[in-house]
């Protein structure tokens, strides 16, 4: 047996980003690559009876190289803001007072560096370093 001649095979990377309700399996773009035309296809169409969205790419390598290309952005975000926020400390300045400052632009995300502040590396999302200060 031959894959693409004989049987279809397509990659769809796993995009989903644990802790968030406002982006779902069906409201995340589907992002597919088939070994040929029609596996590309044959994963689209199985994908979009449960994805709002279906994103094609050439191969199934460009699909796992966007998922690559996601974790490295997110990976060097969270490390940014882990130096910024080693700079605030030696300077008191509060990252947070940052962090929501920088939030009001309209096309900024915080959403990395309130993740990484929480967790404290980029490498961990388990071992909390810096905590946000009580309001009350």
């Amino acid at each position: 047996m031959k894959a693409g001649c004989d049987f279809h095979v397509a990659f769809s990377p796993e995009r989903i980003d644990p802790g968030r309700t406002d982006h779902t399996l069906r409201t995340t773009p589907k992002v597919v690559g088939g070994l040929t035309e029609a596996g590309g296809a044959r994963a689209e169409e199985l994908y979009g009876r449960i994805c709002d969205e279906i994103v094609r790419v050439g191969s199934p390598e460009a699909a796992e190289m966007t998922k690559l290309l996601e974790n490295i952005f997110r990976s060097v975000n969270i490390a940014l803001v882990n130096e910024l926020s080693i700079l605030c400390d030696r300077m008191e300045i509060d990252i947070w007072e940052v962090v929501d400052a920088a939030a009001t632009k309209p096309y900024i995300t915080t959403r990395t560096s309130r993740t990484c502040l929480s967790s404290g590396s980029a490498a961990s999302s388990s071992s909390p370093r810096w905590s946000r200060p009580n309001s009350s």
